[in-house]
């Protein structure tokens, strides 16, 4: 399995890579993977350039045992196998591996718009980004030629997005103010996601602005 975000440039994609250490985060063009760094981000793979100048690929969407690194030259010296976005065995893709019980003692429900969220299952979905981007399909949405959010499709009342609020067709906005048709911005909202005791989501729905509220606990 893999994970790739489009975005309307394509030096502006995301992918979430599993590192050396096994922690799934997002990287983008520029970015370095332990000693590699990211040279391009293609929608199948993403091609890495080492200390020694060689280039490799990560072959993206492989079987679920994943794919490691293939070096297009010979390296000056090995290269640890890389698996990019490894999936682990999951309750489901919709609830991000989660098991369903999980979820419902660690979200709760105070109004429409307003939720609580234990820490320790933020911490847990930061932990796998693979598994949480593979929650919904997730399309930037146009007007006039101009990204003005994101679309988010595949959500069921069930799933771990619906269970904080978020529809089937919601476009979001903005994360705490960081507007998320910005890539620097979303490194940013990602950064704060770890240690923010609040998160509001503006979103459109429907033609209507709502914004969702979440506490962190």
């Amino acid at each position: 399995m893999g994970t790739y975000i489009p975005i309307k440039e394509p030096d502006q994609a995301f992918a979430a890579i599993i590192n050396a250490v096994g922690t799934s985060l997002l990287y983008q063009e520029g970015m370095s993977v332990d000693d590699r760094l990211v040279v391009s981000i293609e929608e199948e793979r993403v091609v890495l350039r080492n200390a020694g100048g060689s280039l490799c690929d990560l072959v993206m969407f492989g079987s679920n045992e994943g794919k490691v690194a293939t070096a297009s030259a010979a390296p000056a010296a090995p290269i640890p196998p890389v698996v990019v976005a490894e999936a682990p065995p999951m309750a489901g893709p919709d609830t991000a591996g989660l098991d369903p019980s999980e979820l419902d003692a660690n979200i709760r429900q105070i109004s429409e718009t307003s939720f609580t969220i234990n820490r320790s299952l933020v911490e847990k979905l930061l932990a796998n980004q693979s598994a949480l981007l593979s929650a919904a399909r997730v399309i930037p949405h146009e007007e006039d030629g101009r990204t003005v959010g994101m679309k988010i499709y595949g959500i069921r009342r069930s799933s771990l997005l619906g269970r904080i609020g978020l529809q089937n067709g919601d476009m979001l906005r903005s994360i705490n103010g960081f507007d998320l048709t910005d890539p620097n911005s979303i490194l940013q909202a990602y950064t704060q996601l770890r240690k923010a005791d609040r998160l509001t989501l503006q979103l459109v729905r429907r033609g209507n602005p709502i914004a969702l509220n979440y506490q962190i606990h």
